[in-house]
């Protein structure tokens, strides 16, 4: 290969290559991508932070929120015993109403009986004026 051979190659590799490099961007431009980003270097930025926690301010923080706990845990109890004296109370009241309930049921069965028992005299009555009669006419004697 002589010289101008190679001149050639070059030529020809470096037009293909323009025509590759067209052509990528040609479709990232049709696909709605754009150009490549470039990396680059960007500073580092240091932020502060807070200061390590001492082992004095952790007992502190736990005191605190054992302390806090047992605040929680007290108001939870005192909850718990005032819902069952709720409780209780609503049981009873439930029981009073359903004994007062049954009093009353009674007390109007034993007045239907009575008046079921008055019903039946008075039907005895009124067969025994058919009867005695004989044409089941109570009012002709």
């Amino acid at each position: 290969m002589d010289a101008g051979e190679i001149a050639n190659l070059f030529v020809v590799l470096g037009a293909a290559l323009c025509f590759f490099w067209k052509l990528s961007r040609m479709s990232r431009e049709m696909a709605g991508r754009g150009e490549p980003r470039e990396l680059t270097n960007k500073t580092l930025q240091v932020e502060s932070i807070d200061p390590p926690v001492t082992e004095a301010h952790c007992r502190e923080r736990h005191q605190v929120t054992a302390e806090e706990i047992a605040r929680i845990t007290r108001r939870l109890e005192w909850g718990e015993k005032r819902f069952a004296k709720l409780e209780r109370g609503f049981s009873s009241a439930v029981s009073k109403i359903l004994e007062a309930g049954g009093d009353r049921e009674r007390r109007l069965s034993d007045r239907i009986g009575d008046v079921v028992g008055r019903v039946r005299d008075l039907e005895g009555y009124v067969r025994g004026k058919f009867e005695k009669n004989g044409n089941g006419d109570p009012d002709h004697e």
